[in-house]
């Protein structure tokens, strides 16, 4: 994939315009594809560990059994990240276990506080999603694949409720409560802001 694109690059400077820091990366690092592939292996394992256990990740760590687990979900990935030609530090596994450790005790992924509130959750978009790059390159993910066969029974279940309980003029609201609050209100940000350069610019 291009590592800037002419949108891109447009974009970057739109929001240097406006005096928000952007940076496109670059082709050593593997470009916007792997910085998505890294952020995904940030996310993927935490939602699947802390989701599977319902407990915060402090605890995980301490328990020998569940900490195997969330580094074999880690390693499989990071396996899938690079058949998809990510690009990872050697030092990854142990600098994402050692973030971990300073979270609090009790910290857990917004999938999982929306499963334990009964919410349909990110589960296709996060586990989902990493099972479908692994079949794309025929990389081996049991762990993982364990978790969101065991995790679906309850997301098909928050998903019906959610279908048969809203009404037109509560699902739009039903549906912002349930998914990831930060990333539509970061989205809302941005179009503001881009808006806000486009208008000036005509």
């Amino acid at each position: 994939l291009p590592t800037e694109s002419a949108r891109a690059r447009w974009l970057k400077e739109a929001f240097l315009e406006v005096g928000v820091g952007a940076l496109v990366p670059a082709d050593e690092t593997g470009g916007v594809w792997n910085e998505m592939l890294v952020k995904f292996n940030r996310i993927v394992p935490f939602s699947t560990i802390t989701a599977v256990c319902r407990s915060g990740i402090g605890f995980v760590i301490e328990e020998p059994k569940a900490k195997a687990l969330l580094l074999q979900v880690l390693k499989e990935g990071i396996a899938v990240s690079k058949a998809h030609g990510g690009i990872l530090k050697d030092s990854f596994e142990d600098d994402y276990i050692a973030s971990l450790s300073n979270l609090k005790k009790d910290a857990v992924a917004s999938l999982t506080r929306d499963m334990v509130a009964s919410r349909p959750s990110e589960l296709h978009e996060q586990l989902g999603a990493m099972l479908r790059l692994a079949d794309e390159k025929s990389v081996s993910a049991p762990a993982i694949a364990f978790a969101y066969a065991a995790l679906l029974p309850q997301e098909n279940a928050a998903r019906a409720k959610m279908q048969a309980l809203a009404s037109p003029a509560t699902s739009a609201v039903t549906v912002f409560l349930s998914h990831s609050e930060r990333r539509l209100v970061v989205a809302a940000v941005v179009g503001c802001i881009v808006g806000l350069v486009v208008a000036r610019r005509r």
